[in-house]
């Protein structure tokens, strides 16, 4: 298959898709939903109140002319920054794409749509995961950086567990899509192509779990280093193991 119908095929897949994103990469709407977001993060490693885990990953592409040093980051190879949220299933719920390389996470974050609606409240009882590199807000847990007592020896230990959801999506992703991974080279199309060739995963369906309402971050690391040790499912086995491959 030579380059030229490779590239219009990939137009056309992505043509046929677009139209379904946002039915397909959204928060959920009811309640009911929410809750069950909540308990599959919790059955992960005990974290309460968790509505997604956040990062940033770069798609490595080919720089306009002229514009190299914008898209150039921090591994001084040029690249597009692409904010994700998925749930505890790998399912993607938000995407901001479109930003240079050299745009920092946090920066990211605090241009988007979504941190807005939190900053306003529009977002439901809870929190976002998110590495040490985002600002600490009181819907978004980033790790202790400094960890003294048990409990929060535990609380980063359970954090961690957590928010490699967001690892292991990306994961997924750029072994789908392997034009996203800079192990097929850089990305030949236009920066805005980028947005169009993420998919939507599917989600599943969990138990419903009570809100946990007025929970400071304190208070979340003395509630995860009290917590009696829980075992996990073969699943968080399996991804836990992956940690030391």
């Amino acid at each position: 298959m030579t380059l030229t119908l490779a590239s219009l095929m990939s137009t056309q897949v992505l043509d046929v898709l677009e139209p379904h994103i946002n039915a397909s990469i959204c928060f959920p709407t009811e309640e009911s939903e929410w809750s069950a977001v909540r308990v599959a993060f919790y059955e992960l490693a005990g974290m309460p109140n968790v509505l997604g885990a956040i990062d940033c990953t770069h798609v490595q592409l080919r720089s306009p002319k002229g514009r190299q040093y914008i898209y150039t980051n921090r591994h001084l190879s040029q690249s597009t920054n692409v904010q994700v949220v998925c749930d505890a299933n790998l399912k993607i719920m938000s995407v901001v794409a479109g930003y240079p390389g050299g745009c920092h996470d946090s920066f990211i974050l605090s241009q988007s749509s979504l941190f807005d609606k939190f900053e306003a409240g529009e977002m439901p009882d809870g929190w976002l995961l998110g590495d040490g590199g985002y600002g600490c807000y009181s819907w978004l847990l980033t790790p202790l950086s400094q960890p003294d007592s048990p409990a929060e020896h535990s609380y980063n230990h359970a954090h961690k567990a957590t928010r490699n959801v967001i690892e292991r999506c990306f994961g997924v992703l750029k072994s789908r899509f392997r034009c996203l991974d800079k192990s097929a080279g850089l990305l030949l199309y236009s920066p805005s192509k980028i947005t169009e060739g993420i998919g939507a995963h599917h989600s599943a369906n969990s138990p419903i779990v009570p809100v946990v309402a007025g929970v400071t971050l304190p208070k979340v690391v003395a509630w995860v280093g009290m917590m009696e040790p829980q075992i996990p499912s073969q699943d968080a086995v399996s991804y836990l193991a992956s940690w030391n491959m």
